[in-house]
Formats: structure tokens, sequence, C-alpha cells
């Protein structure tokens, strides 16, 4: 059985460092001990990049966890930055980050190796493992991931609301109040 879980998708357009964007998933996934797959990598000169990869965890002998990462970006062109005194290569344009996950049961097809044994399988899933799928697995990754999305968007430079509440500085309130909003 595949659960795939809802895909959570953000688009940014402003100047940004895609080399930064692209290492944050895939150490993200390294140091949550993913293995790593490259499915796809598109350059279509002069201003469209497409990236994909995905990452596996075998999590028990009966449940894996699958994240897959898509970086879609278009009309951009490079320029150069000057950051904290150094040049640096930037990517100016659009980006388009799209992250999906999976849990996967009976990864290795054990269980469906004959027709009495596709039948315990339905049964274990369906009236007894269901609850800890869905409470211990499936909610797991998704809490998981959407930290995997707050730091692709603070790498980009982009904040959520989460993160605006953090990181707003108390002069920006007491701008709000001089400006009488």
């Amino acid at each position: 059985m595949v659960i795939k879980m809802k895909t959570t998708r953000f688009k940014f357009r402003g100047t940004f460092d895609f080399d930064r964007l692209y290492k944050t998933g895939y150490n993200w996934l390294q140091e949550d001990h993913f293995n790593l797959i490259e499915d796809m990598y598109k350059h279509k000169p002069p201003a469209e990049v497409e990236i994909k990869y995905h990452g596996e965890k075998k999590v028990t002998g009966y449940i894996m966890y699958m994240v897959h990462l898509r970086f879609y970006s278009q009309q951009f062109k490079q320029i150069e930055v000057v950051k904290d005194g150094k040049k640096k290569k930037m990517i100016e344009g659009r980006i388009f980050v799209e992250t999906t996950m999976e849990v996967h049961t009976d990864y290795e097809k054990l269980w469906s190796s004959s027709p009495i044994k596709e039948r315990l399988k339905v049964i274990l899933e369906k009236y007894i493992l269901l609850h800890d799928i869905d409470t211990m697995h499936a909610d797991y990754l998704w809490y998981r991931v959407q930290e995997l999305n707050e730091k692709l968007k603070a790498a980009i430079g982009m904040t959520s609301h989460r993160m605006a509440e953090i990181d707003r500085p108390e002069s920006y309130d007491e701008e709000l109040k001089d400006n009488g909003e």
C-alpha cells in the first residue's frame, strides 16, 4: 500500500541562490538518513532548469518513507551580487518548489507472493496497523517535511508566517503604529 500525502508547493520571484536551495534539500535528506536518488536534471538554455530527486528511508522491514523534491526555475538570469564584501553568483527569476511525501508498506513485496499472504496483508493494514501508519508514520513524515519546507524557504530568503513572527524586528511594530495601521 502506498499512502500519498498532500503535495506542498511554493513559488518565489526575486533574487536567490539556487545552489544553496539545492544543497539545503539534499543535506536535509542526507542528515535524516534518506538514500538519495536524482531522477532528473533538465536544463533548457537560456533560462529553464528542472531538477527532481527523491529520498527513500526504510523505517522498518515493512514501512518505508519517500520524499520527492522538484525544483523548477524559469525566466532566470545569473547575476553577480556583492554580499558581505564578496562577489557571489545568484539567480534572478522565478522558482517553483514542490515536495511530495509517501509512506510505503510492504516495500519489498514479501506479502504479495501468494493470494493468502495478500489477504493477510489487507487485514493487517486495514485493521491492525492502520492507526499506527496514520499517526506514527504519516503524521511524523508530514511534520518533518514541513520542517524541510521551512528550511527551503529560508534558503531562498522567503519567510513564511511562522518565521516572519520570529524574525520580525521590534522597529517594525513601531513603524506600523506611526503609519496608523
